[in-house]
């Protein structure tokens, strides 16, 4: 495990290749291939400065780990959907939707860090529910999502027929279903 010391930081376009490769090796490193879902580069270009925000932990001069925060606004994927949130409500919705550690740091509560991180820029924002997917059997993301606070709201198919529970967190309150 590294020992330098963390520091947190917004990412830039420049960093895009870096966190496509963390992507990559987050995908061929997963312990059951359907626990993860791999978005692509055009995405993670596109939530980096204009459909929300990438927040990176730094090790020195490497991306140890990441949280792509994306905000879905009138797509249909919005999962505002499951909370039978209204229009209006459901463009508060921001989607926690890729948080990627490199091995070498796993461990050192990255994952629930750089949650906290997201939801503290967040909370600055008009944004108020942090939704997330996790598959069922991913004990390691689920076990972060619920000590950060979020709950699950419903389990269902999704990414091509994938079970996944739905879980949210409201970021002025707590959540409760």
């Amino acid at each position: 495990m590294n020992q330098s010391p963390i520091r947190y930081e917004r990412a830039v376009m420049e960093d895009v290749p870096a966190i496509v490769k963390i992507i990559q090796t987050a995908k061929d490193g997963i312990a059951a291939e359907d626990w993860y879902v791999a978005v692509n580069e055009d995405f993670v270009r596109e939530n980096v400065e204009q459909r929300g925000f990438i927040v990176k932990a730094m090790s020195e001069d490497t991306i140890a780990g990441f949280l792509l925060v994306h905000y879905p606004m009138d797509d249909e994927d919005n999962m505002g959907a499951y909370l039978q949130l209204d229009k209006v409500e459901r463009r508060k919705v921001a989607h926690m939707d890729t948080a990627c550690v490199l091995p070498a740091y796993r461990g050192m509560h990255l994952q629930q860090t750089l949650l906290e991180e997201g939801e503290r820029i967040l909370k600055t924002t008009a944004y108020r529910y942090s939704m997330a997917t996790v598959h069922p059997d991913n004990r390691y993301s689920l076990r972060n999502l619920l000590a950060a606070g979020y709950s699950v709201v419903t389990t269902v198919p999704k990414y091509g027929g994938l079970l996944r529970h739905v879980v949210c967190k409201d970021v002025i309150k707590t959540w409760s279903v």
